[in-house]
């Protein structure tokens, strides 16, 4: 062994401790910011630079031949930690897509594995050919009758593999899409070497071979454009003309959450049945996990729109109507509206005439809980006295925040600002609970004011009450902070 220092062997002397050195700093500064990349070179450092610089030393220093046996096992010793600290930092770098991990970059779980199965194959046949000169060209012609032997046994499983890489380079889908495979409906969570694993609306699991995947028609409902198409089917009495019923229907499309404005929702008649005339409703939504959600809020307020507007929805059923003598009168008498009425302070003041004839003209409407009966900025559509159920009334803030100004229940009243005629409202009114309210027209309220001052004024000063209550509740936090100082210093 002979034992020379040359210019490779001081480079060497004076290298290692200065990669040493210039490692470590680069490491506590990736600490100090918390990057994970810290522990995967924290690896190289510590294990795969002293064994590099073992095996040169050997090599430059003391001139050991490739086919030393102490170099040999140094440089497999090098190569296995070159392979775990790669497989460490394919670890620290990237995420299968199904984990969302900030900092790492998401890939498709296949191709990760497939990049960590190459590092491996590629590290062995190095160490293998290179390091111990092993002619695997001859351990492969001698493995080629038992490798198609494996190859037959595990057919199935090497379709699934190549079926695998071809959906991931086609892409159909990504993780997240909605899919219609056959019968089955379902969420992609996972695309990995043998198979997709789905969930359905039951939150069920679902796997399914890549084999099979390659060979069945998918249907993605969200890969190149989210808006999808939903249908609804309702029926109405033949008693209820078509363009009347359709813009009542649109709507209701208008004021469900979740239904889009663009593209526009179409309403067509499609059937004329045994009880009913029916329709569908086709309108667009971009949350398909939430179509069955977003289809019962809208099945919701048809109910509840058609039910103010007079229209029937007819049950499936033959029915019999007996009238004998008088007429039978309307569910809904002037009697009902005139108690309410009489039970506001504010209508007081009128004669019982004429609150007998405000009973005949105001209606009796039901409303959803989740209704907005009216938006802040918008002319409300009449004065309301709640009969039951309750409301809740909000404002915007000087900062864009929704702050809720009151909640009002049965008794109590809300769309006064009517008497301004093209005064806006102030507040947005939005059912709590299930709400049935007279509506008093805007012109009836007017007619009534020009005809009883008390009455008027009565209806000003809750204008103003309502005012104060909004700016109350619309304060910011440092103005009402402002506002107790100064009634301490006032104090």
């Amino acid at each position: 062994m002979d034992l020379a220092i040359g210019p490779m062997g001081w480079g060497l002397i004076v290298g290692i401790p200065l990669a040493a050195i210039a490692l470590s700093e680069i490491i506590e500064r990736l600490r100090r910011r918390k990057v994970p990349l810290a522990d995967a070179l924290r690896g190289f450092r510590n294990v795969t630079l002293p064994l590099l610089s073992a095996v040169l030393i050997l090599q430059y220093v003391f001139q050991l031949t490739a086919n030393s046996q102490p170099l040999r096992v140094l440089q497999t010793a090098l190569w296995l930690s070159f392979l775990i600290n790669g497989l460490h930092l394919l670890s620290t770098l990237f995420t299968p897509s199904s984990r969302r991990i900030k900092g790492k970059i998401q890939v498709p779980s296949l191709y990760l594995m497939a990049g960590r199965i190459l590092v491996v194959v590629l590290c062995a046949i190095y160490i293998l050919a290179n390091i111990w000169q092993i002619d695997l060209a001859r351990i492969t012609s001698a493995l080629g009758v038992g490798s198609l032997v494996v190859a037959l046994a595990l057919q199935d499983t090497l379709s699934n593999l190549v079926s695998g890489f071809l959906l991931l380079l086609d892409r159909p889908f990504n993780e997240g899409d909605w899919l219609q495979l056959g019968d089955v409906e379902a969420e992609v969570l996972e695309v990995n070497w043998r198979s997709v694993r789905l969930r359905n609306r039951d939150r069920d699991i679902i796997i399914i071979p890549n084999g099979e995947l390659g060979k069945a028609t998918i249907c993605n409902y969200t890969l190149l454009d989210l808006a999808h198409a939903e249908t609804i089917t309702v029926g109405f009495s033949y008693d209820d003309p078509p363009n009347v019923v359709k813009p009542v229907l649109l709507k209701a499309v208008a004021a469900t959450e979740g239904a889009m404005a663009s593209p526009a929702p179409v309403v067509r008649v499609v059937n004329y049945g045994d009880f009913s005339v029916d329709y569908n409703v086709k309108f667009f939504l971009t949350d398909y996990q939430g179509k069955d959600d977003i289809a019962s809020e809208l099945r919701s307020h048809i109910y509840y729109m058609a039910r103010r507007q007079g229209l029937t929805i007819p049950y499936p059923i033959a029915l019999e109507y007996q009238l004998e003598g008088a007429a039978l009168a309307p569910p809904e008498t002037v009697e009902p509206i005139l108690n309410i009425l009489k039970g506001l302070t504010y209508f007081s003041s009128i004669s019982p005439d004429q609150l007998s004839q405000l009973a005949q003209e105001s209606e009796l409407e039901t409303y959803g809980r989740g209704e907005q009966i009216v938006a802040a900025g918008d002319l409300a559509p009449g004065f309301f006295i709640i009969q039951y159920g309750s409301v809740s009334l909000s404002a915007m803030s000087d900062q864009g925040e929704s702050q809720e100004v009151t909640r009002l229940q049965a008794g109590d009243c809300f769309g006064e600002r009517v008497l301004l005629r093209t005064e806006p409202s102030l507040v947005t009114v939005s059912v709590v609970e299930d709400l049935k309210a007279v509506r008093i027209s805007p012109w009836m309220m007017a007619n009534i004011a020009e005809r009883n001052a008390k009455f008027a004024r009565d209806i000003n000063q809750l204008i103003d009450e309502r005012v104060r209550e909004v700016r109350i509740a619309t304060q910011t936090s440092k103005d009402k902070t402002q506002g107790y100082l100064n009634k301490l210093l006032a104090s």
